[in-house]
């Protein structure tokens, strides 16, 4: 198994997919985290509470 090329290279594009799905997803969320949290930005609770809460 671990002989085949198409198995091996599929593993690959398997890691790097989720590498970089990973990175960008904490990116993201950080980034919006710090958006929330600013203070000249007007967010409501109730905005906080629906963004947050899924």
């Amino acid at each position: 198994m671990f002989n085949d090329f198409l198995y091996l290279l599929s593993l690959r594009n398997t890691f790097v997919f989720v590498a970089i799905v990973v990175v960008a997803e904490l990116v993201l969320a950080v980034a919006i985290g710090l958006l929330i949290n600013q203070q000249g930005i007007r967010t409501s609770r109730i905005t906080r509470i629906l963004i947050l809460l899924p």
